[in-house]
């Protein structure tokens, strides 16, 4: 049986596989692993549990378009997927978590359907594949020239290619870090892919427009980023597939009509404040990052008085030095050490020791990208565009690279690997595929390459067969070795993943938190006040969420300053009895304590001091907290 034919038949059996493998990797102890929460999710948790009491946030907004949290303005559609998860589980990190690993496993199934839309829909009048370039392992029913009827590709190849990049995503570390964790950017993900396909399948049924134009509006409303990339994605599609839209259909006016009416409170809230739109874009743009104008400065004190100032200032303004670092930050995504071997250096975004990708991608993206433009001609731009446009928003910032900023380009990364690890087996492991390749580059056409591969005579029937067979023995081999390959790279992401990452680097998941919480609530109604060192996260809202404090009374007790510090965030300088100084630091404060005052103190502050109650410790054994009572 053709392999194809046989991936054709079974490809919903291999996808069901696929989705159980991925369910296990993204929901098996989501409460455990990443260690603890990370004091975003906490925020978002909290948020969620206001919103399901109350009706506000934090804030005491009602029904916030976006959430004004840390001062960051996070936006609220992964906040209000939560609230369900709550009221069923309670106020937890499972709860927290599960939407994003649920849609994660959606950004999976969806990614099958969305590839096979790309490869088997040819975005021009024109056909899909360059003439001559596909051998007899795309399938028997190509035509003279290697092309299928209406420009597309074969189902079987296309099929492959889909459940590949499926089966890529499910055990990518990339992919299953951010399923994981509560971060945003897969829920925007989801919606972004789910807009893709059905704008894809909308060129098919018009009517598909309206649930296109849904799922981008909601992309704009689960990540900052998106409300550059997403714009920009709808744009490129139109442009692609603009000789579709010669037609006038009503679900396009509808479609419009509908994303502008969803957008339209975001509108409203901007006029009032900018930052609903523009959420942390002020303070981690590079427009903010003083390295560049210290960096011009460093320049310009060099010309010192050997130039004139104004030729000093041509050559060194502001123009050429932020497109400079513009370009260097967007080029910075596309480093072989951040992507295959040191990944991302943000600690909530680390893998210990490992790249985002794995180190064996490296070689088929290459491949991919090789055979993209060699094979694919008909979706090379669409796929180029996708990952220029997920870097895009990075670029402009002043922390790069950035693996969270940068999400949405694992579509198009992933896409190429797939791509690249046939065009190897296929075309570089089988001699009679390269023979065949090079016959092609020769013009020898078609009726000559029969009669060279005719089996009919009894002379040439064994030697043929015999080179099958030996093609054969080279792929199955090959396959083999990439598999086990994979399989180590694998085992070896799972240790990073799920042991060391725990036991080492716990503290990157502000790890500790909790366990103060449990440990405060059981003895605190012996002290009228509770200090906590405002550091490592953010420690009020870890109070919120452990303690399940009550949103109405905490709207009414919160002490904030709303004046952002040079990070641009707001903070909390109390609650109730418990007190978040910000510039706290125990050197000091342990000469003047106060009576009847609990003390939760970080350990770089505390180092061999003694006397403390209460130690928490992280899974390495060193001490994270020491906590002192002053009676």
């Amino acid at each position: 049986m053709n392999l194809f034919n046989f991936f054709a038949k079974k490809v919903n059996f291999f996808l069901i596989l696929i989705i159980l493998l991925s369910a296990v990797l993204r929901i098996l102890w989501l409460d455990r692993y990443p260690p603890s929460l990370y004091s975003d999710e906490a925020n978002q948790g909290y948020n969620a549990y206001s919103l399901l009491k109350t009706g506000s946030d934090e804030h005491s907004s009602f029904l916030p378009v976006a959430l004004r949290s840390f001062g960051d303005w996070k936006p609220p559609i992964p906040t209000y997927l939560m609230i369900p998860f709550i009221s069923v589980l309670g106020l937890n990190e499972i709860s927290v978590r599960l939407p994003s690993a649920i849609l994660g496993i959606g950004t999976i199934i969806l990614s099958f359907y969305l590839v096979r839309e790309f490869l088997q829909y040819s975005p021009s009048r024109s056909r899909f594949a360059t003439p001559g370039r596909w051998p007899d392992f795309v399938g028997r029913s190509l035509d003279s020239v290697g092309r299928r009827p209406n420009g597309l590709l074969p189902g079987g190849l296309s099929k492959k290619i889909a459940l590949l990049t499926s089966l890529f995503l499910a055990i990518s570390p990339w992919h299953i870090l951010q399923s994981r964790s509560a971060m945003l950017v897969m829920v925007a993900l989801f919606f972004l892919e789910a807009g893709i396909l059905f704008f894809l399948k909308a060129l098919k049924k018009p009517k598909y427009f309206i649930f296109s134009s849904l799922f981008f509006v909601l992309s704009i409303y689960s990540y900052y980023g998106l409300r550059v990339i997403t714009p920009l994605i709808i744009l490129t599609l139109v442009i692609i597939y603009r000789w579709r839209f010669s037609f006038i259909s009503r679900y396009i006016g509808i479609s419009i009509l509908l994303g502008a009416l969803i957008l339209l409170p975001l509108g409203l809230s901007f006029i009032k404040e900018k930052d609903v739109v523009l959420g942390r874009a002020r303070t981690v743009s590079i427009f903010y990052d003083q390295g560049v104008k210290l960096r011009q400065w460093e320049l310009l004190t060099q010309d010192g008085n050997n130039n004139n100032p104004l030729i000093s200032r041509f050559f060194h303004n502001n123009l050429y030095m932020y497109g400079k670092g513009i370009f260097q930050r967007f080029l910075s995504h596309f480093d072989g050490r951040y992507l295959f071997l040191e990944g991302d250096k943000a600690q909530p975004f680390q893998i210990p020791n490992m790249g985002i990708l794995y180190l064996m991608d490296a070689i088929f993206i290459v491949l991919g990208i090789y055979s993209l433009f060699r094979n694919y001609s008909g979706i090379r731009l669409l796929i180029t565009l996708f990952l220029i446009i997920s870097f895009i928003p990075a670029a402009f910032t002043f922390m790069t690279p950035s693996s969270n900023r940068t999400f949405n380009a694992i579509i198009p990364l992933l896409i190429l690997i797939p791509v690249g690890l046939i065009y190897f087996l296929e075309y570089i492991l089988k001699p009679n595929v390269i023979a065949r390749s090079t016959f092609d580059k020769l013009s020898v056409n078609s009726a000559t390459w029969q009669s060279l591969t005719d089996t009919s005579s009894h002379s040439r029937e064994i030697p043929l067969r015999q080179l099958a067979d030996r093609n054969d023995n080279i792929t199955i081999t090959g396959k083999v070795i990439i598999s086990i390959l994979y399989a180590v790279s694998f085992s070896y992401f799972l240790r990073q993943y799920f042991i060391v990452l725990p036991n080492d680097y716990s503290n990157w998941w502000n790890y500790g938190w909790r366990e103060v919480v449990r440990y405060v609530n059981s003895i605190e109604n012996k002290y009228d006040n509770v200090i906590i060192a405002d550091v490592n996260g953010m420690p009020y809202i870890y109070f919120l969420f452990y303690g399940s404090y009550d949103p109405a009374k905490y709207q009414k007790e919160s002490i904030r300053t709303y004046v952002a510090d040079r990070f641009g965030f707001e903070h909390v300088e109390g609650f109730g009895k418990y007190l978040f100084p910000n510039n706290f630091n125990w050197k000091y404060a342990k000469d003047n304590l106060q009576k009847s005052t609990l003390y939760v103190v970080p350990a770089d502050q505390a180092a061999g001091e003694e006397g403390f109650t209460k130690e928490i410790k992280f899974p390495s054994g060193k001490t994270a907290y020491k906590i002192f009572e002053y009676e």
